[in-house]
């Protein structure tokens, strides 16, 4: 399948800028769109894995992955970072699942299904926290610099609230904790607040309007706005989400240590998709 031009474009700024090829592979077993593992350690590449279901946006969402590697390398070395697990976090998280008339107690759950649940809900939580106000900033600059990919930006978009929205049914609400239940859809309602505005449609948002926790949507939306827009300023929008979210940091954040670059750069237009079955 050949790529458009803007997205092997974005793909040569990547392999420039950072030294290492991108691969991307076909996986029909992956659980969301599209995802990146950013070259570290003995990983010597850039590799973007997207769900084949999504072919028809696949130019943007390689681009969405390839602007969070750039984004990362805009950093000086010694400020880029990737969020990790704390035992705190994870801790905390047990305690509101085994919390009185909590979800263990009423779906009578066992420690080790407890477990299986806390690590799902917690590491949901932070791929969310890690994502979403760096993907707005992502999709920002694509907006502004490949226009030509705007109608696969807004159909993937609409792919991703849909499935955002299906987290409002009752029956969701009920199985999780409140704490939990409301950082996952205040962030959403800052996504798609964040369409509202950019695109002037308000059924992007009309399923959210009168949710009690619209306004905590808002304030993140707000912080977003107010934050330098720098990529060496993404942490502390991270850190600035999870305080008005949980009032707390319950995270790590490591250094993101790429090993040294030593494979050549492909040239341009030479870039093969894969496919993992």
């Amino acid at each position: 399948m050949k790529l458009h031009d803007a997205t092997q474009q974005i793909i040569h700024d990547v392999e420039a800028k950072t030294g290492y090829p991108v691969h991307i592979t076909a996986d029909d077993k992956l659980g969301t769109l599209a995802t990146v593992a950013i070259a570290r350690g003995p990983l010597a590449m850039h590799v973007i894995r997207y769900n084949p279901s999504a072919d028809a946006t696949l130019d943007y969402l390689i681009a969405f992955q390839c602007g969070f590697v750039l984004r990362l390398f805009e950093n000086p070395a010694e400020h880029r970072f990737s969020l990790g697990s704390a035992e705190i976090g994870r801790e905390e998280m047990v305690k509101l699942l085994n919390a009185p008339g909590g979800t263990a107690q009423v779906y009578g759950l066992k420690p080790a299904h407890v477990a299986t649940l806390r690590d799902q809900l917690y590491d949901g939580l932070m791929a969310q926290l890690s994502s979403i106000p760096i993907g707005l900033r992502v999709d920002l600059w694509l907006l502004n610099h490949y226009p030509e990919l705007k109608e696969q930006q807004h159909a993937s978009v609409l792919t991703q609230m849909k499935q955002n929205s299906d987290v409002l049914r009752p029956e969701i609400e009920r199985m999780f904790p409140q704490k939990i239940f409301r950082a996952n859809i205040a962030m959403n309602i800052a996504y798609a607040q964040f369409w509202t505005n950019m695109t002037g449609e308000p059924n992007y948002v009309k399923a959210y309007r009168n949710h009690r926790f619209y306004s905590d949507g808002l304030a993140l939306l707000a912080a977003f706005s107010a934050a330098p827009s720098d990529a060496v300023s993404d942490r502390h929008l991270i850190d600035t989400w999870a305080m008005q979210l949980i009032q707390r940091r319950r995270y790590h954040t490591h250094p993101s240590a790429c090993r040294p670059p030593h494979i050549a750069t492909p040239p341009r237009n030479t870039h093969r998709i894969s496919s993992l079955k």
